[in-house]
């Protein structure tokens, strides 16, 4: 969910200062009370009305760590998890990480092991395969 707009932040808290009730307000620019609540602390505590910093941990691959880790996938397409872990770890071993990591990482940039579409066997090799199997049960004694 996005945040509110700073602008937003600022004329609700405006037309409150001005003397319009909460819950006037509240309607007028669609914010729910316990939002306009929040924003007051905020101006009380001298707080700026801007939306706080996102909270939880940051990202161990930075936008530089990905390409390069989308490059070592591309020249190793057939690597196992574990052969890009040993690689990602020898070449940065200040920063080492564990198969996990590197298995949300690579599903972070949307890489797949399966390289082509899945076909359904076309008519022509069907029939082929069809009257293979019936030359083979021809030759089968009947008991």
């Amino acid at each position: 969910m996005r945040a509110y707009s700073l602008d937003l932040r600022e004329r609700v808290v405006a037309a409150l200062e001005g003397g319009m009730s909460r819950s006037k307000v509240s309607t007028t620019f669609k914010v729910s009370l316990s939002t306009i609540k929040r924003w007051l602390a905020r101006r009380r505590n001298r707080l700026p009305l801007s939306a706080p910093p996102p909270s939880g941990r940051t990202p161990i691959f930075s936008d530089m760590d990905l390409a390069a880790l989308r490059s070592r996938l591309q020249a190793a397409a057939d690597a196992s998890i574990a052969a890009h872990t040993q690689w990602w770890n020898d070449t940065h071993p200040e920063r080492p990480v564990s198969p996990k990591t590197i298995e949300r990482a690579i599903a972070r940039l949307g890489w797949t092991r399966k390289k082509r579409l899945s076909v359904p066997v076309s008519v022509t090799k069907q029939h082929e395969l069809s009257s293979a199997s019936a030359s083979n049960n021809a030759m089968l004694p009947i008991s």
